[in-house]
């Protein structure tokens, strides 16, 4: 039994959440909802991998399939404002280069029977969201300044996508500075989800998920800063994985069945704090009914746990990512660096003159704290220690062979702008960044509102294998109707 003070917190936060639920319900009750419409045509409903393999097999060709996405992106991105920079035009070039390569290639060679390991992508698009540097390209990571920079070389992710002969069709839509859990910037402006555009995507790869959710896009890269991936993923219906960071991470992975060994199945409902809304009824049955497949049709028992320091990890992100020496955000809100004055700025995005977000500038406002260096390191290094003790909490819980099922989120996507009112649910997602586990968010169905609903799957370091495997096995449930 908590004090007095403990519970008196409580209930204000509760009416907090329940107060601001209904405000943007009652303001966004009289616009209209609209929804982006489902694929006609068979070629975007192909995965990736067996797309590749009729590309190899002359079944459909590259330009074909490339121009089947096109026409979806023409189609949808005026509903929901993913993509911000069309390479359409040698896209379409390589996928003719690609066609004509395969066709006279005699298929008795080597070279030709080496296809699907030596270049397992070829003529595949795929698209990237706008923080990733490609060659030729401007990327602008939502920020104003750098509308007119353009990359002089690939990034790493880019240069291998590009050796796995994989095509560039779209850079999408980011936050601005990639830091926010909705995309939006004063750039391009705002991107809306497919499933109801009056709601987020989420962020920082919102532009993707939309995309990937709409069928506008087959493989999208993305990154996972503090749930940039899986918190999109899991507000648009679509797989999101963080794989362990590190290069002992694995990089080949096999699906092809569950582990030999019935893997250890754990859930936990949420997280208990009074700044961290309370998970909702459609998010913790979406829980139950993975936990209930694996112990009806999988025959594998489950334990619910509840390890109390998850309930003190709303600091874990902040105190893992702080570093004195990196410069603060409201240096990088401009182009040289200098400090940018955040109170001014906010005062002029009132005016609508700002070439900054909401979100933005307070963000930069944060960085900007006059809390003394030496008193933050200590409190973080305090939180730092109850981190590292969590990981280790849950290595030795996992091990080899077990799996954590955890929430996604406190709800389904929310409404626009509504999340900058709510900033710590993200330690639902941010608390896997900080213990540095791999995890991934897991559709399991839509709503009564036609919503997706996820849960997230959580291994060990270094078994990321795991978290695929059982995703590939609730691919069973999520095709079971509604939560």
């Amino acid at each position: 039994m908590g004090t007095f003070h403990d519970i008196l917190v409580n209930l204000l936060f509760s009416l907090y959440f329940k107060f601001l639920h209904l405000v943007f319900w009652l303001w966004n009750l009289p616009k209209r909802r609209k929804s982006v419409h489902p694929p006609t045509d068979k070629l975007l409903l192909i995965s990736a991998t067996k797309a590749a393999e009729l590309i190899r097999n002359c079944e459909i060709t590259s330009a074909s399939l490339i121009e089947a996405y096109i026409k979806r992106i023409e189609e949808i991105n005026p509903l929901i404002n993913a993509v911000v920079i069309k390479n359409f035009k040698n896209a379409l070039k390589q996928a003719s280069e690609v066609d004509s390569y395969i066709e006279n290639l005699d298929k008795n060679s080597d070279e030709y029977k080496n296809l699907s390991t030596e270049k397992p992508l070829l003529g595949i698009p795929f698209t990237i969201k706008d923080s990733f540097a490609i060659k030729g390209l401007v990327c602008t990571i939502g920020l104003a300044h750098r509308k007119a920079i353009v990359a002089d070389e690939d990034a790493e992710v880019v240069k291998r996508l590009k050796s796995a002969d994989a095509i560039l069709l779209a850079v999408t839509n980011v936050p601005e500075g990639i830091m926010w859990g909705e995309t939006a910037n004063t750039l391009f402006g705002r991107t809306n989800n497919p499933y109801d555009t009056r709601r987020t995507p989420g962020g920082s790869s919102g532009g993707e998920a939309a995309l990937i959710a709409s069928a506008g896009s087959l493989i999208g890269i993305g990154s996972d800063f503090a749930g940039s991936i899986r918190g999109p993923a899991s507000f648009c219906g679509i797989y999101g994985f963080m794989p362990s960071p590190g290069e002992k991470s694995e990089t080949i992975l096999h699906l092809n069945q569950l582990p030999s060994r019935k893997p250890k199945i754990f859930y936990m409902d949420g997280i208990r704090s009074p700044y961290v809304e309370s998970p909702h009824k459609e998010v913790i049955e979406a829980l139950r009914k993975a936990v209930n497949y694996f112990e009806e049709k999988c025959n594998m028992p489950t334990y619910r746990i509840d390890l109390p320091l998850i309930h003190e990890s709303t600091s874990f992100w902040a105190a893992s990512q702080y570093d004195p020496d990196y410069p603060p955000f409201y240096k990088e809100l401009s182009r040289d660096q200098k400090p940018v004055d955040c109170y001014k700025e906010l005062f002029k995005f009132f005016l609508g003159h700002s070439d900054h977000t909401l979100p933005g500038i307070i963000s930069g406002i944060q960085s900007n704290t006059v809390l003394d260096e030496s008193v933050k390191n200590k409190s973080f290094s305090n939180i730092r220690k109850k981190c590292q003790q969590f990981r280790n909490q849950l290595n030795n819980l996992l091990g080899t062979d077990g799996i954590l099922l955890f929430p996604s989120f406190p709800s389904t996507s929310t409404y626009h702008n509504m999340r900058i009112w709510t900033p710590l649910n993200y330690t639902y997602e941010n608390l896997w960044n900080a213990i540095e586990l791999p995890a991934l968010s897991c559709p399991i169905g839509l709503n009564n509102d036609n919503l997706p609903a996820a849960i997230q799957i959580i291994a060990s370091q270094d078994h990321d294998s795991n978290i695929l495997a059982i995703a590939k096995e609730l691919i069973n449930l999520y095709n079971r109707n509604i939560i």
